[in-house]
């Protein structure tokens, strides 16, 4: 079938969506409640370590260090490798 084809409802839809949803109240009338066990995470070791060699790569030159402090402060070793859509491989290469 191409093109668009139209035609009239026969009868009254809002009449036979209260009728099914008064009956599907009527039978299905249940209160459900959320119950659960608190449940802890299993302690892990923090990744990567505090002595890791981190690799912080900055997509625009409005990044500043400021943002980098953070990890800065976890990460004493972070560098930070600032790349622009102007960046070369050879000036990414030489860091």
């Amino acid at each position: 079938m191409v093109g668009l084809s139209i035609r009239a409802v026969q009868q009254d839809v809002a009449e036979s969506v209260e009728s099914v949803a008064g009956k599907v109240q009527e039978e299905l009338s249940v209160l459900l409640a959320p119950r659960w066990d608190v449940q802890l995470p299993a302690a892990v070791a923090t990744w990567p370590s505090a002595q890791a060699r981190v690799l912080l790569i900055q997509s625009s030159e409005q990044s500043s260090e400021k943002e980098s402090l953070g990890l800065r402060a976890r990460y004493p070793q972070l560098q930070v490798l600032r790349v622009t859509a102007a960046s070369s491989i050879e000036a990414l290469a030489a860091g």
